[in-house]
């Protein structure tokens, strides 16, 4: 069997078994959605944000990517934001990245990239640069990654809170936090960064 045809399978397990827990989920579903959580995540398949969480659908409005990042010319990523803030009215906005990320490894070594994911990771590799000193005093290779996340999650967060929907709301009263918050792959734990 493939793998297509396993999900088909385990989708309608999933389905049944959630209506007869709760009758009225699909169709309460189906009105509209009203999220309080903007999660920016990675794409990496070890990352879902609602597993991560402990949530239901409908519960955080996501938007991923490689190395949790966003551009500020990328329409993809500007468009979520603004329709989380403006239509949606999210009141959080948590960027996340993880432990073992295979896009900040590859932005380190950004030489052997081509194509699209080189300027993807372009903006990473450059904080990489900038912050050589204080990640080459970090021991082990895999410490040195994680904190290239955390760094580039800041990068992002601060990205996100200068967004021109962002301040607008702030403006208007109604403020939209943001958070950065690394998910641990060894243990399964979320880590505030706390900025």
């Amino acid at each position: 069997m493939t793998y297509s045809k396993e999900v088909f399978r385990k989708n309608e397990e999933w389905a049944k078994k959630t209506a007869n827990l709760r009758e009225d989920f699909f169709k309460e579903l189906s009105h509209g959605q009203k999220p309080d959580l903007l999660w920016i995540g990675c794409s990496d398949s070890r990352v879902s944000s609602s597993t991560i969480a402990g949530s239901e659908l409908g519960q955080i409005f996501t938007l991923r990517n490689i190395a949790n990042c966003i551009a500020p010319d990328d329409i993809n990523s500007m468009s979520v934001i603004q329709y989380a803030v403006h239509a949606l009215g999210v009141k959080e906005i948590a960027v996340v990245g993880h432990t073992n990320c295979g896009g900040i490894k590859a932005s380190k070594d950004i030489h052997d990239l081509s194509g699209p994911i080189k300027h993807w990771l372009e903006p990473v590799h450059q904080l990489y640069l900038e912050n050589l000193d204080e990640i080459n005093v970090i021991e082990g290779e895999n410490n040195k990654l994680n904190h290239l996340c955390e760094l580039n999650v800041k990068r992002v967060a601060d990205i996100v809170s200068k967004l021109e929907w962002v301040v607008a709301a702030k403006n208007s009263g109604n403020p939209v936090h943001i958070h950065g918050w690394i998910f641990n792959l060894e243990d399964g734990t979320l880590k505030d960064l706390k900025l």
